[in-house]
């Protein structure tokens, strides 16, 4: 996906051989299945997608490529449906230190609708059917044009632009430290707040990009985040962001684990473990919390330091 070292066979020596992402520098590059690669390939984009450049120290060979890649991907959850009333976090099979590097994150699911699947259907079963050719682009026409905008067009905030996004990224910082529950969001939302009102802008072949731009990317990012069951208080949880409460059981839990650690004589039988499941159950329903994953982060933190 990034770069990889190749020996000549009849020379002996070491090359490098750009990957996907180097290739598509300052283009796109768009990923199907993403959830069927490696754990290590997907955290190998962690770099490209953070800094935009790919750093390779392989057989003696240091290189450092640009990677200028926007990066489009769709992944399918563990069990083929997305269920909304689960964590989203616990139905994908990539890490979340990748899944917090892409800008906007939207599900899409497949409900059944009786008008919009027969129309589906009709779509592809007749090879005649009749589109509403005045929503078409032409695809020469669309495809110049945004080979004119990505040479031409360079996009800047206007001053009102950046009044905007930096008080509601300050305000939304702000409710959700005033919430128990918050999960404040970070300099990484900003910088995507920024990316999106400049493309925006750029989508029109305007050289500045004014309020009305930076409001609807704004707009955009609320409704990435609402398919995900989460609000802008708890937007913080794509970084691996805890909450105040959240953050006081994982701490009572930890003290409670090694407390039995101790009486144990470092090691803790399966039935403790499910005692101790039990009293973080009752901890997180005392505080209002979702339980998932809770006990499971207390144990790592302590095997950890052990």
């Amino acid at each position: 996906m990034t770069v990889s070292t190749v020996k000549d066979e009849l020379t002996g020596t070491w090359t490098m051989e750009a990957g996907a992402t180097v290739l598509a520098d300052t283009g796109v590059l768009c990923i199907d299945e993403y959830d069927k690669l490696s754990s290590s390939a997907q955290k190998s984009l962690n770099e490209p997608m953070e800094q935009s450049s790919v750093s390779s120290a392989k057989a003696g060979l240091v290189q450092v490529m640009s990677a200028r890649t926007s990066i489009l991907a769709g992944a399918n959850p563990k069990y083929s449906k997305f269920d909304p009333y689960k964590l989203y976090r616990d139905q994908l099979d990539i890490p979340e230190s990748n899944l917090s590097r892409f800008d906007l994150i939207f599900v899409l699911t497949d409900d059944v609708d009786k008008e919009k699947d027969s129309k589906l259907a009709d779509a592809l079963l007749n090879k005649d059917y009749i589109v509403d050719e005045s929503e078409i682009l032409d695809i020469d026409l669309f495809k110049k044009y945004i080979t004119w905008i990505k040479a031409n067009c360079f996009p800047v905030l206007s001053k009102d632009a950046k009044i905007l996004l930096r008080e509601f990224y300050v305000d939304t910082r702000q409710t959700a430290l005033d919430t128990s529950d918050g999960k404040p969001i970070t300099p990484r939302d900003l910088k995507a707040l920024e990316r999106l009102t400049i493309a925006r802008a750029k989508c029109e072949y305007r050289q500045e990009a004014t309020i009305k731009d930076a409001i609807e990317a704004i707009d955009i990012y609320k409704a990435a985040l609402s398919g995900l069951g989460l609000t802008l208080a708890t937007a913080g949880e794509l970084h691996g962001i805890h909450s105040q409460d959240e953050l006081s059981v994982i701490s009572d839990m930890e003290n409670m684990i090694r407390t039995n650690l101790d009486m144990e004589g470092g090691t803790l039988s399966s039935e403790t473990i499910r005692h101790l499941e039990i009293e973080c159950g009752a901890l997180c329903h005392e505080k209002g919390i979702n339980r998932e994953g809770i006990f499971d982060i207390a144990y790592s933190n302590v095997k950890k330091s052990l």
